[in-house]
């Protein structure tokens, strides 16, 4: 929406949440406009002032030959749809993800951790003692603990980075005192792969690419953000991940500060520990994540999902201002 003043800034504002009866295109397009036009937003007003819809990927919602999308398109052809940035991006790193096999291990770790964590007030409040134990804060925890996998979720592997020193304490008391053996193997098992020399690799390596995926969210998420502005950023991304991708000397990335996490997973290898933690190296013979093979993908997913898209709008922009 625009205000009415002479600034053509854009904002937002929630309008109605609508109770569907059906998940059919149909239903909910007809919703939707129905909804409009209740708020006075009638089809002879959109039609002389709707610029565009923005949806996520579901094909309900931008199916070519039925979706919501296209349904609005038929009645206002001028509008410009658009496949939402924020999850264009969700699905490019997925895809990345995907396509690199040794990431399993900390899918499957964080889903352990869900299980073990979300239904145990008991075991959360083991975690919480522990942490008070090592004067420590369960930073951010809890985002671990009450939701599954999310690809590109910064926050949760950053809590499972700095907190690795407590679950290590934890997982270790916990195999000591277990009451069943199904509960002394668990913990054991979880401590033993936070040990691996793989799986703190894997971690670093998919945090720092991670990280300037974030950044990359956060910015697409602005009001402020024009479709130049994104075009940019995405650029940027890109060129800041084939840089990860191009250093890839141990001793050259020892050195850096803009690659932290993997910076302190070399200086850990150097030292054999990490967070006061001994490392084994090639234990339980984890695969490391292949760091160039991720962060290539990563580029290739960026490249053909966001790049490519918002130049094309980028030189609609320009065409209708000439």
């Amino acid at each position: 929406m625009y205000s009415e003043t002479k600034s053509t800034d854009a904002f937002a504002f929630p309008l109605e949440l609508i109770e569907l009866e059906s998940l059919s295109a149909e239903s909910i397009t007809n919703n939707v406009l129905s909804t409009l036009d209740k708020h006075t937003f009638t089809e002879a007003y959109l039609k002389k002032n709707l610029v565009g819809v923005c949806a996520d990927g579901a094909s309900t919602m931008v199916g070519k030959k039925s979706g919501v999308m296209t349904r609005l398109q038929e009645k206002f052809p001028n509008i410009i749809i658009w496949h939402c940035m924020c999850h264009r991006l969700e699905l490019t790193v997925g895809d990345a993800v995907d396509s690199v096999t040794a990431v399993n291990h900390i899918k499957i770790f964080i889903d352990k951790l869900y299980s073990l964590y979300n239904t145990s007030p008991k075991a959360q409040r083991k975690l919480e003692e522990c942490a008070k134990e090592l004067e420590t804060q369960v930073l951010q925890m809890k985002r671990v603990l009450d939701t599954r996998w999310t690809p590109s979720s910064f926050r949760a592997l950053r809590a499972l980075w700095n907190n690795y020193k407590v679950l290590h304490k934890h997982f270790t008391d916990e195999s000591n005192t277990g009451k069943s053996n199904t509960e002394t193997a668990t913990y054991s098992g979880l401590k033993a792969t936070l040990e691996t020399d793989a799986f703190i690799h894997s971690l670093a390596v998919m945090l720092d690419a991670i990280s300037e995926i974030s950044e990359l969210s956060l910015i697409l998420q602005s009001e402020s953000t024009t479709i130049v502005k994104a075009y940019q950023a995405v650029k940027r991304t890109i060129r800041a991940l084939a840089q990860q991708k191009d250093q890839d000397g141990e001793n050259e990335l020892s050195e850096r500060t803009d690659y932290p996490y993997y910076t302190q997973y070399v200086k850990a290898m150097q030292e054999d520990s990490f967070k006061g933690v001994m490392i084994q190296e090639g234990r339980r013979r984890q695969p490391k994540l292949n760091k160039n093979a991720f962060l290539q993908s990563s580029i290739d997913n960026l490249s053909s999902r966001l790049e490519c898209n918002v130049a094309s709008q980028r030189q609609c922009s320009i065409a209708e201002a000439m």
